[in-house]
């Protein structure tokens, strides 16, 4: 159902769309392919210092020798590929340790780096920073398998970038071998080589901290079509999280300061339209003395910053000359619930019902 809220003031919404959301038909899936990953972990560099704890091998970089632990590359020095590795299977980058090599690519006037890995090792990298290692395990091995899912998902696109996926927000979080729990690489372990499906292709897995109560259809936070497997479900599992509620009190100058800086011009605010599809914020009207803004809850949310407004999940009031946010949840609300997972191992339910009871109508299978 859809709802309208009006305040009498300034209150705005723009567009935060991950770059990783890019829905489309995905091609046939082959389970033989992308065992081995390039993932971009350095960008816009001007000089990088390579290590490792044994002995450094790059057969393109001719001041690697056979006593080097340590080297320096500025970016005046890669003239084409250069590939790096160590003798230990550790191989470190800025102070970051990673499993794999290091291939560095010169991108205009900078240096790229992307770490070359194998899929489970990658996934080691990524349980542990976008799950506490801490957490039940049967809620680690369900985030194993979405993170999985969710790297196989971007593999089987084609793309003219040099990488397949970058450690960001933009697809997952990975921060390395330095970045691993003992835990977190059981999880990725113990559920090896599983993906979920959905018509027999792997599916998008997005996952949240905390949904506040009731995860989001795909389609509520997004553009594009409404993934079957992605469904608003009720989520009674999350109430623990610390942003489970939250509120947020910002100027109304400071609002229309946001607006501007993001190149939204608005003459005298005379009221703000909430829309809504259940309980998320989709879309924002602030109808002014010169015309109306139209924006998306995502653009709303990237104005404001996702560290303030943690959700879309939101009600908003004026309190003289501000607005007052009262909302639940943190992140987008779309797939797995984190803390819902958390609760739920703690239960007692093991990994392949906390995935199924988030995604709706999967199969879990062994498959690349």
């Amino acid at each position: 159902m859809k709802k309208y809220f009006a305040i009498a003031f300034s209150c705005l919404i723009l567009s935060c769309t991950p770059s990783a959301l890019r829905i489309k038909q995905s091609g046939r899936y082959s389970s033989s392919e992308h065992k081995t990953i390039d993932v971009r972990i350095i960008s816009g560099a001007e000089k990088l210092n390579i290590f490792s704890s044994a002995r450094l091998i790059s057969k393109s970089f001719s001041s690697v020798s056979s006593s080097t632990r340590s080297i320096d590359v500025k970016s005046s020095e890669v003239k084409s590929e250069i590939l790096f590795e160590s003798s230990d299977g550790i191989i470190g980058v800025n102070g970051v340790k990673y499993r794999g090599s290091l291939i560095i690519r010169k991108i205009g006037t900078r240096i790229e780096v992307c770490n070359r890995i194998s899929l489970e090792d990658y996934l080691k990298g990524v349980v542990s920073c976008e799950m506490s290692g801490n957490w039940h395990v049967e809620a680690l091995k369900a985030q194993a398998v979405a993170a999985r899912t969710y790297a196989v998902y971007f593999l089987n696109k084609k793309s003219n970038i040099n990488y397949d996926l970058d450690c960001t927000t933009s697809f997952q979080v990975y921060k390395g071998y330095s970045a691993e729990s003992q835990s977190g690489n059981t999880a990725v372990d113990k559920t090896s080589g599983l993906i979920m499906t959905y018509d027999g292709e792997p599916v998008l897995s997005f996952f949240h901290s905390t949904c506040g109560g009731w995860t989001s259809d795909n389609g509520d936070v997004w553009s594009g079509k409404n993934l079957p497997y992605l469904k608003r479900i009720k989520c009674e599992h999350c109430s623990d999280s610390p942003k489970y509620k939250w509120k947020e009190t910002i100027s109304a100058n400071e609002i229309k300061s946001l607006l501007l800086k993001n190149g939204k011009q608005t003459g005298k605010i005379k009221s703000i339209n909430l829309k809504r599809s259940s309980e998320r914020v989709i879309a924002v009207i602030i109808r002014h003395s010169n015309g109306e803004i139209v924006l998306t809850g995502n653009e709303f949310r990237r104005i404001i910053g996702a560290e303030r407004l943690r959700s879309l999940y939101f009600t908003t009031s004026v309190r003289g000359k501000n607005i007052l946010f009262d909302g639940k949840g943190w992140g987008h609300g779309v797939g797995m619930c984190q803390y819902g997972a958390k609760r739920l191992a703690e239960k007692g339910k093991d990994y392949s019902y906390i995935l199924k009871y988030y995604y709706s109508g999967v199969d879990i299978r062994k498959g690349y």
